[in-house]
């Protein structure tokens, strides 16, 4: 693995941490809008609360991920080049003999591990936690 390949898999890998916090995050917002009532439930004081809260969307993680994991791996795909790109990296990048191809390999190459993962939590987490995520 040359050191290009690095610098661009460590871009892409920051960007998709960047973006499955974003993501996770604003739907965790909005569902705990939507069930507040639900863990409010029997009046508890805030250590009890923040830990029903905590257990809940510790398990909810798992669905996420299985619902937004592609829809993340094409953001954080896009956003790298286009970093690449705003950086004017690209441009002495190709201009060196680096084929287009080679550039966006690393890429693929992340983007495929993800989907490998997203597959197997898919098929063997999901399966295994499938009580505490039917609460």
């Amino acid at each position: 693995m040359r050191i290009l390949d690095r610098y661009i898999l460590k871009g892409f890998l920051l960007t998709w941490v960047i973006a499955f916090v974003c993501m996770v995050g604003l739907w965790i917002v909005a569902d705990l809008m939507l069930n507040i009532d639900e863990f409010t439930k029997d009046s508890p004081d805030g250590a009890v609360l923040m830990s029903r809260m905590f257990r809940y969307y510790s398990y909810q993680m798992l669905e996420y991920f299985r619902h937004l994991a592609a829809l993340i791996t094409v953001v954080a795909a896009t956003f790298t080049l286009a970093r690449l790109q705003h950086n004017n990296e690209l441009a002495p990048i190709l201009a060196g003999g680096t084929s287009a191809h080679r550039v966006i390999l690393p890429i693929i190459v992340g983007g495929l591990g993800f989907l490998m993962l997203n597959v197997v939590v898919q098929e063997v987490c999901i399966p295994a936690c499938r009580d505490q995520l039917n609460r």
